[in-house]
């Protein structure tokens, strides 16, 4: 994936979603590019997105947005763990472990095994980078059992509906970034034909005005040479 070109598709969304403070926008703007800052290694520029994003979808009550959040926080934190090359910094997988938790609770409250499941096997292998044998094959043995349960027969239709929502919600935001990137640059045209009218206008002033001068000035020279 081109991380370095999603972020400047998220950075021009972000800006036009800025400006008419469209705060869904701007938190998926802020939550996509802290996906795309993990995807180039850069996780506290991540966390720092993500933690802006999670502001916002608070404000909005987005129970969805604020799970999903949880779990790229808690994989954050599980990513600058690994770069520590001394694995000495037990407080990031505290940390990782408190939002996945977080964001298990939450998926389950608002129907959402996958991300459920996804952040059960990221508490797995947590607890196995904290040498915790006993709890990491503990949540290992329940994400299994939840994907298990995710893609039985009789759920297909139900993932599909979820999967289906999703895809909804993503294409929706992209058509209203879109929108808003049009709005952005009518405004621009507008105000860029206002300035081009405006000096047409302040040109043709000082022509009439100089024309006038001119008049006035040839009118004097006249009557000056009737005087003498």
């Amino acid at each position: 994936k081109n991380y370095s070109e999603a972020l400047i598709h998220y950075d021009n969304a972000l800006k036009a979603a800025l400006e008419v403070n469209y705060k869904q926008i701007i938190a998926y703007a802020y939550s996509n590019s802290g996906i795309a800052y993990q995807g180039l290694g850069q996780f506290e520029k991540a966390l720092e997105y993500h933690f802006k994003a999670l502001v916002i979808e608070r404000e909005l009550d987005d129970i969805y947005g604020i799970s999903t959040e949880y779990g790229s926080i808690s994989e954050a934190y599980m990513g600058l763990y690994k770069q520590d090359l001394n694995k000495q910094n037990s407080v990031l997988l505290d940390s990782a472990i408190k939002y996945a938790q977080l964001g298990i609770d939450l998926s389950t409250q608002c129907d959402n095994p996958v991300d459920r499941a996804t952040m059960t096997l990221s508490l797995s292998e947590i607890y196995k980078l904290k040498k915790d044998f006993s709890k990491a094959l503990e949540f290992y043995t329940d994400a299994t059992k939840l994907k298990d349960s995710i893609f039985s027969a009789e759920n297909q239709q139900q993932i599909r509906d979820v999967e289906a929502k999703q895809q909804e919600k993503i294409h929706e935001k992209e058509i209203k970034i879109q929108d808003l990137e049009i709005q952005r640059q009518k405004l621009f045209r507008n105000s860029s034909l206002v300035g081009i009218a405006a000096l047409l206008l302040f040109a043709i002033v000082v022509v009439r005005q100089r024309n006038r001068v001119k008049r006035e000035k040839a009118r004097s020279e006249e009557l000056l040479l009737n005087i003498l």
